[in-house]
């Protein structure tokens, strides 16, 4: 084995781990969103009957659905930015000067987190809509009715 190749060891490790993280925090994503819309249908039904009662139409009681798994998506990009950056700099100031005694200059791409943003809360927004569309289908005298 050459030493360059040898050099390069350090590098291709702390890049896996990178790269391991990354995946382990887009499943772990992905399995809050859906827990938490799953965990959220079944009250949704009793809202739409309820915002139906308070005189909100059921087209508004499906917007305000929609507008929440938003807002789901928004707030977990924030708790990924700032995850993203704790994990960042620990492996720039820590792992680095661990394994290499040197570290690298932090630089943050704003232009892919925002990319990354959009991405996420149109997948939130998507997966909001399965829940809205069946606020819309919501009898709200059938869901009074059970609530008694």
């Amino acid at each position: 084995m050459s030493s360059s190749a040898r050099c390069w060891r350090p590098f291709e490790r702390t890049f896996a781990i990178t790269t391991a993280l990354s995946v382990v925090a887009a499943v772990w994503r992905w399995i809050a969103v859906v827990t938490v819309l799953l965990t959220l249908v079944g009250e949704r039904r009793a809202r739409a009957g309820h915002g139906a009662r308070a005189g909100a139409s059921r087209r508004q009681v499906g917007a305000m659905m929609v507008a929440e798994a938003a807002l789901l998506g928004l707030a977990s990009t924030a708790a990924g930015v700032a995850a993203g950056l704790v994990v960042g700099v620990i492996l720039v100031e820590v792992v680095n000067r661990q394994s290499f005694g040197w570290s690298l200059g932090l630089e943050l791409p704003w232009a892919d987190v925002a990319g990354l943003a959009a991405w996420v809360v149109a997948a939130c927004v998507l997966a909001g809509l399965a829940p809205a569309l069946a606020a819309l289908a919501v009898q709200p005298a059938e869901v009074l009715r059970e609530e008694r």
